[in-house]
């Protein structure tokens, strides 16, 4: 089985407590991210507001580019993302939405999250019968959980 971990479910894994991502990723073949990912974590260094914050975030990324895989050729799948954004509006950011459009057009990928908005979204019925009409699978999609370090 492999995995592609948003932005959400990275950050939950690396830099908070008792991830459930830990016990998952062990029953996988792979761990996947997207490029996107990539831009959200150093969006997320920019805006840390302590020194030992800052760090903490350089370590997430670092661990990110150098012991996950990011997703290859499925990477900017034009046509699925033009149509998740149409049809859902803004219920998502156009990030999430480039994510969960490579995840459909990679197949064979399930999406790993801890949002709980867009696992709500993937796994809504709408969102299934929307797929459904261009006849694309939808990714299989985890949420995960963690806990904010005290």
């Amino acid at each position: 089985m492999t995995y592609l971990l948003d932005t959400s479910a990275i950050i939950g894994w690396l830099e908070r407590s008792d991830s459930s991502l830990p016990a998952l990723i062990a029953a996988c073949d792979t761990a996947l991210y997207h490029p996107v990912a990539v831009g959200e974590l150093y969006a997320g260094i920019e805006r840390a507001g302590t020194i030992p914050e800052r760090e903490m975030r350089t370590n997430t990324l670092r661990f990110t580019v150098q012991r996950l895989e990011q997703i290859g050729e499925h990477a900017l799948p034009a046509e699925q993302f033009g149509f998740l954004t149409a049809r859902f509006s803004r219920r998502l950011s156009h990030n999430v939405y480039w994510t969960v459009a490579s995840a459909i057009a990679a197949g064979g990928l399930t999406l790993v999250t801890e949002d709980v908005k867009l696992f709500d979204v993937v796994t809504s019925t709408r969102f299934l019968e929307a797929l459904d009409e261009r006849t694309w699978l939808p990714p299989p999609c985890e949420l995960v959980e963690s806990q904010p370090v005290r």
